[in-house]
């Protein structure tokens, strides 16, 4: 069913250009039928339990803050501060894209960073959502107060980072495993009412750069880079040098340009002073002033070893004090090595050695020297592995599309630069932050015994064993018969502290004290042995009073009903009195009868259920009860098959009959027999080797190996040794002989592609070792899945002539005249192509008279009168002018087109950037005619006074911008006929009297 925004948009700040893509979607989603609002929250906080697999048994207490809009998670371990903030990519999952993890904290001089090579999970689940499947055996598990159930990825993925998940029936999370080596696993809480807001998910001030570094931006100003690259790249160079602070004890920043050479544009010594920082990246140009050339250093390859060694040349200049990183920028791949040596497309192994050797040569030469590598371009345009030796690992290597998309990444850059890796924590038992060991807030008390508990010991949770104790001043202690404490019910055997009153004396233990017994009385007369026997003393004397045991009274103890004994030795205990003991029933349970008590029954236990055997069946199915067996009814011996002997066996069915097996039934060596089949007396096998099958034209053969051997050993005839590569083999079950088949001509029969792509011919494999398919405009190679591939290669079918364009086909390079209608969305234009010159746009000839003219609006030829003419009746394209032969005007001055006929004037398009040919006589002739006639025109308008017809005074302008005039009924546009910035003069009259002539100013 429909869901309010159940689709998540990606954060518009950081992506600024999707919002006119996205307005659409959010007005859509407001008129489309509400449905039920879904109790999930993709952005939520909550309290969270961590338990890390590298800390056994230890749980860290942390603030979980999630955020699928903006593609970000916060957790703050609370008891140590330490905070980590990981940040996904929101529109491209691939791990080697921007994804990363901050750590920050009071225990941290600085942030720390490392690369997240996984994609961020997905913690809610909708009612309609495929990503997760519930586990076949998950059971409802409480966490907290909420029921939840287990969940797995549908889909597994490689890179995925999540192994097991729990959700409640409302989509929410309780409980997530990771996979890997950290493997942790995150418990909630409740979730909280609010939301986390956008400040949570913002790195922490201390991520910035706080301390002296010394940055040198390495400039990629190749001939790849276009202008308009270059613009962006400038503007990039601009907004990061503007995030940090510069001074002797802050930042200083040194710009190097590099394509084949390199060159210092902004030295470290200069680059502490802002004002010069900004002048400089101001007055950043492109390596050539030609107008005419649309890229930016022409015909200069990368060497991006040149500027790795320019930067380590440059830090002679590096401060003590000061972080030394280099920030390499490029759109392409390492090209040249730094003696100018192009690289081959199909050697690339010396400019690799070049690169790597540049690298070591600067890591050597800037001791602790960060190395960044920032790709622009498309995966075609760009090498990963160069990016790769520059930065050293993923974490150091940044990519994106181009210039402009590398602007909206300029705070993640600044905030990898000023961080550092994460410091690992030496024999650390606990949580690693920022370098220091972190011991865990509680641990896990699951899985161990009754008398076990886990407790942080030095600074990880260790296993400790209880010992039996008791609370003094309860007048208890531990039996000495079990001083310690019971593993299977946890319990220690704590007895009341007991007091020798063998005298007349009486000694007790008196609560609240030190648990010693201690004299309570020394009167003449004390009771003995009280309550049970019942003895006085016989002398007043109490120093040395004896008990007078003759007249003793023995007190009998009954218990209360039949379900009750007198505990312990059932008598009267000396000083407790009579004590009694329920009966506990369930000893007497067998696996036939459970039993109860029952105060009413003379004997207390009665059967409380029993199981009947008589489900069983009958006959040999039949069972009696027996409480010592485990499963209580076992068979009834006197019901019971014969037993197996020699020949036969005998089976129980299901209707409690016996049935007789005959074991030797299927042998083909053997046979047996009893003289007594059910009593399994003399009993006797006979050898029989008659039934296997031995005959010389079968395609099986057998032998008699074991008497009780139902197959007596057949197989098939092995013919895998007749026949070679190129033929099939088999038995022929007449003859029993083994036949060889020719397998068809052209079937492959060797191992190696393309070294070896032998063929079958006549039975016998033909070697031939060539991909060459004799065609020249093919590239030739060999695929070791594929074999040898053949990939046509169009530019090799280039030809001399402008008006032919090459295509390699199977057969070779194939020419077709060029197409010069392409682009033309105008009637009144015709393009044809001229020899020399290349594509030629003409206004179309209506050939009738000067007056005629084309009418786009209209799609038709007009005549004088404004009336269409007959198609028939004009030409629909101008002829082909003649091959120019003067040179051709500059590019930013577009000739007309040769005049044929009553064509006007047109505008030469060259393509392949070959220059057009010079201004031709006949062009210059038409351009004097047009200028005439133009003239005329205005004459006859100001000076016969022809007010009928009004004119629009001809203005400058560019090309697709409109005008407003009053005198007609809508706007007219200005020639959309050339490039955009060109100015034209345009007149234009009504269109029943003149037609429109367009030329260009600078004619």
């Amino acid at each position: 069913g429909p869901y309010v925004m159940a689709c998540p948009l990606p954060s518009l700040q950081r992506h600024p250009s999707l919002v006119p893509k996205l307005l659409p979607l959010l007005l859509l989603s407001l008129l489309l039928p509400l449905g039920p609002v879904t109790a999930f929250r993709t952005d939520f906080s909550s309290t969270v339990a961590v338990r890390d697999a590298r800390v056994p048994l230890g749980v860290s207490s942390a603030l979980y803050s999630y955020s699928w809009t903006s593609r970000a998670i916060h957790l703050l371990h609370t008891s140590s501060g330490v905070a980590e903030l990981s940040l996904f990519d929101k529109l491209d999952a691939d791990p080697f894209e921007n994804q990363f993890v901050y750590r920050s904290g009071d225990l941290c001089d600085t942030c720390e960073f490392a690369s997240v090579n996984y994609p961020m999970p997905l913690l809610f689940r909708r009612q309609s959502d495929t990503t997760y499947t519930l586990e076949p055996d998950s059971v409802a598990t409480l966490f907290g107060s909420r029921e939840c159930l287990s969940y797995t990825l549908t889909t597994p993925d490689v890179d995925a980072n999540l192994a097991q998940i729990w959700f409640d029936d409302e989509g929410s999370v309780c409980q997530y495993s990771e996979t890997g080596p950290t493997a942790r696993t995150f418990t909630f809480g409740n979730l909280f009412a609010e939301s986390p807001s956008d400040a949570v998910f913002a790195p922490d001030l201390r991520c910035g750069c706080d301390s002296p570094i010394d940055l040198i931006i390495v400039l990629d100003r190749s001939g790849s880079i276009s202008r308009a690259d270059f613009v962006e790249e400038k503007e990039f160079v601009n907004q990061f040098s503007t995030m940090f602070e510069y001074g002797p004890t802050a930042a200083s920043l040194s710009i190097i340009n590099f394509n084949t050479d390199a060159w210092v544009e902004l030295s470290l010594l200069d680059g502490a002073n802002v004002d010069t920082v900004n002048q400089t990246v101001s007055e950043l140009e492109c390596c050539i002033t030609d107008p005419s050339r649309s890229d930016c250093c022409f015909s200069q390859g990368t060497s991006i070893s040149s500027g790795l060694l320019a930067a380590a040349d440059e830090f002679t200049n590096l401060r003590p004090d000061a972080a030394p990183v280099i920030l390499v920028v490029t759109d392409g791949k390492h090209t040249q090595d730094v003696d100018g040596n192009l690289c081959e497309a199909n050697a690339p192994e010396p400019c690799r050695l070049d690169l790597e050797k540049a690298v070591n040569q600067t890591l050597s030469a800037v001791p602790g020297v960060s190395i960044y590598a920032i790709g622009v371009g498309s995966d075609n345009d760009l090498s990963l592995e160069d990016l790769l030796i520059v930065g050293g690992r993923e974490e150091r290597v940044l990519r994106s599309n181009d210039f402009a998309a590398l602007q909206e990444e300029i705070e993640d850059i600044v905030l990898r630069v000023c961080s550092r890796s994460f410091v690992p924590c030496d024999a650390c038992t606990g949580y690693c932050g920022c370098g220091v060991c972190i011991p865990p807030d509680s641990c896990d008390q699951e899985g161990l015994s009754a008398c076990e508990e886990v407790a942080v010991v030095e600074g990880a949770c260790a296993v400790v064993t209880y010992e039996c104790r008791v609370t003094e001043g309860n007048c208890e202690m531990v039996d000495p018969a079990s001083p310690q404490c019971d593993a299977t019910t946890g319990e220690c055997t704590i007895v009341p502290v007991e007091c020798d009153n063998s005298g007349c004396e009486v000694y007790a233990c008196v609560t609240g004290g030190s648990d010693e017994c201690e004299l309570l009385d020394d009167s003449d007369c004390f009771v003995c042995d009280s309550p049970c026997p019942n003895d006085a003393c016989v002398t007043t004397d109490c120093v040395q009073q004896e008990c007078d045991f003759a007249n003793q009274q023995v007190v009998t103890c009954t218990p209360p009903s039949s379900c009750h004994v007198v505990a312990g030795t059932g008598e009267c205990d000396p000083v407790l009195g009579c004590v009694y003991e329920e009966i506990d029933c369930s000893l007497q349970d067998t696996s036939c009868a459970t039993y109860r008590a029952d105060p009413s029954h003379p004997d207390c236990c009665v059967e409380d259920s029993f199981v009947d055997c008589a489900t069983f069946g009958t006959g040999c199915n039949q069972r009696v009860a027996d409480p010592s067996d485990p499963a209580c009814c076992v068979p009834d011996p006197t019901q019971q098959c014969a037993a197996t002997n020699l020949c036969y066996r005998f089976d129980c069915g299901a209707d409690g009959s016996c049935t007789r097996i005959d074991l030797f039934a299927d042998a083909l060596c053997a046979s047996c027999s009893c003289t007594d089949a059910e009593a399994g007396t003399n009993c006797a096998s006979v050898a029989d080797p008659s039934g296997c099958i031995e005959s010389a034209a079968s395609c099986f053969v057998g032998s008699c190996t074991d008497l009780s051997d139902a197959s007596c050993g057949i197989v098939a005839r092995d013919c895998s040794s007749a026949g070679g590569p190129c033929q099939s083999v088999s038995c022929d079950v007449e003859s029993g002989n083994c036949v060889a088949t020719n397998l068809a001509d052209g079937t492959a029969c060797g191992a190696v592609p393309c070294q070896s792509l032998d063929v079958c011919v006549n039975g016998v494999c033909d070697i031939k070792e060539s991909c060459d398919d004799g065609v020249d405009c093919t590239l030739d190679s060999c695929d070791e899945v594929l074999g040898c591939v053949n990939s046509p290669q169009d530019q090799l079918c280039e030809s001399d002539d402008i008006c032919q364009v090459g295509t390699c086909m199977a057969t070779g390079c194939t020419y077709l005249p060029r197409d010069c209608a392409v682009g033309l969305n105008n009637y009144c234009e015709v393009g044809s192509c001229v020899a020399n010159e290349g594509c030629v746009v003409q206004v179309r000839s209506c050939g009738l008279a000067d007056c005629s003219y084309c009418d786009e609006e209209l799609q038709s030829c007009m005549d004088c009168d404004g009336q269409p003419i007959p198609a028939t009746t004009f030409s629909p394209t101008p002829p082909t002018s003649a091959p120019p032969t003067s040179p051709s005007p500059s590019p930013s001055s577009p000739s007309p087109s040769p005049s044929n006929g009553n064509a006007t004037t047109g505008t030469v398009f060259v393509d392949d950037d070959r220059a057009a040919p010079g201004l031709q006589l006949g062009h210059l002739l038409a351009i004097i005619f047009g200028a005439i006639v133009f003239l005329i025109v205005l004459l006859v308008i100001a000076f016969v006074g022809y007010k009928k017809y009004k004119t629009t005074e001809g203005e400058a302008g560019f090309v697709g911008e409109t005008r407003d005039n009053p005198a007609y009924e809508t706007p007219y546009q200005l020639n959309p006929g050339y490039e955009p910035d060109q100015k034209v003069l345009t007149v234009k009259t009504k269109p029943t009297t003149l037609r429109p002539t367009i030329i260009p100013v600078d004619s």
